[in-house]
C-alpha cells in the first residue's frame, strides 16, 4: 500500500501539477522522454526486496505534454484522460477505472500569464468536492493557496521568497489563525538544506536537514525533534542513465532497507 501511495502521488503530480511547465518538468525529467515507467519493489519480513505488482505508465508528446497516464495495481487499472485549451494548458483531467467509469474530475482555470488560479475537484457524480485557489506575485511565484472542502473554506497557506525567488517561509492558517510555520535555509541552487517547523507560538517542533548529490537529488534527510534529539534518518542511493535521470532509487530508514523504486525511460530520437 505504501508503494501504491507513492505511485498515485507521482501520477497526480504529473496529471494535476502542470501549470506553465510540461509533464517532463513536473517530475524533473531530463531529455525528451517518450515513455516513462515506474516499478515498485516491496520488502519482505526478512528485509529482502521482491518485485511488486504496481506500475505507473506515462506517455509524452514530443513537446512534453502527457498523452497517457495509467496505473496498474495488481491488475486493477486506473487512467487519466486530459483535455487542453488552445494555449496548451490542461483544463480538465478525468480519472477512470478499467471499465471506463469516471472516478473523479479535475477542472482548472488560469490567469492571463498562464498561472493556475483555480482547481475544482468533482466526484464521480459530478458534485463539487473541493476547490483550491492560488495567488501569485508579479514574478508568477505562488504566494497563497487556499482550500474549500464541501463548502467549508477555512484553510490557507502563504509563501514568502528571497530575492533569488527561493522559498524561505511557509505559513499555515486555519480560520485565519496561524497554526504553524516552516522556515527554509537553501543552497545556491534553491535546494532546502534546513527546514524548521514551528507551532503558532514559535515553539520549535522539528528540524530537518538535507544533503543532495550533484544531480540535485536528496541523498540524506535527518529529522530532529524540538529538543534536538534525532527521530529519523533517511538515506537514498541512486543509479542514473546517460541522460542523468535516475533509474533506481533505494531508500533506507535508520540504516534499514525501506523501499526500492525503478524508473524506465524511452526517449525520442
Amino acid at each position: 500500500m505504501k508503494k501504491l501511495g507513492l505511485i498515485l502521488l507521482l501520477a497526480s503530480t504529473i496529471a494535476f501539477s502542470q501549470n506553465k511547465k510540461n509533464g517532463w518538468d513536473a517530475v524533473k525529467l531530463k531529455g525528451k522522454v517518450k515513455i516513462y515507467r515506474i516499478l515498485d519493489y516491496r520488502i519482505d519480513e526478512d528485509g529482502k526486496p521482491f518485485k511488486g505488482n504496481s506500475e505507473l505508465l506515462i506517455e509524452f508528446s514530443p513537446v512534453g505534454r502527457t498523452t497517457k497516464i495509467q496505473i496498474n495495481n495488481n491488475g486493477v487499472i486506473m487512467s487519466y484522460h486530459d483535455t487542453y485549451n488552445d494555449q496548451g494548458y490542461l483544463v480538465e483531467s478525468v480519472s477512470k477505472d478499467e471499465d471506463n467509469k469516471t472516478f473523479s474530475t479535475n477542472l482548472y482555470e488560469y490567469d492571463n500569464k498562464g498561472n493556475r488560479i483555480r482547481n475544482d475537484l468533482l466526484t464521480a457524480e459530478g458534485n463539487l468536492s473541493m476547490s483550491t485557489f492560488s495567488k501569485y506575485n508579479d514574478k508568477s511565484l505562488l504566494i497563497e493557496k487556499s482550500k474549500c472542502v464541501r463548502g467549508k473554506c477555512d484553510e490557507k497557506t502563504t509563501f514568502t521568497y528571497d530575492k533569488k525567488g527561493f522559498l524561505i517561509q511557509e505559513d499555515k492558517y486555519k480560520k485565519n489563525v496561524l497554526t504553524s510555520k516552516t522556515l527554509y535555509k537553501n543552497d545556491a541552487t534553491g535546494n532546502p538544506l534546513e527546514k524548521f517547523l514551528y507551532d503558532s507560538s514559535d515553539k520549535l517542533l522539528k528540524k530537518v536537514t538535507s544533503k543532495y548529490d550533484i544531480q540535485g537529488n536528496e541523498i540524506e534527510t535527518i529529522t530532529y525533534e524540538g529538543d534536538g534529539t534525532i527521530s529519523e534518518k533517511k538515506t537514498y542511493l541512486y543509479e542514473y542513465d546517460k541522460m542523468k535521470n535516475w533509474t533506481k532509487k533505494t531508500e533506507f530508514h535508520n540504516g534499514e532497507l525501506f523501499s526500492i523504486i525503478e524508473q524506465q525511460f524511452e526517449y525520442y530520437k
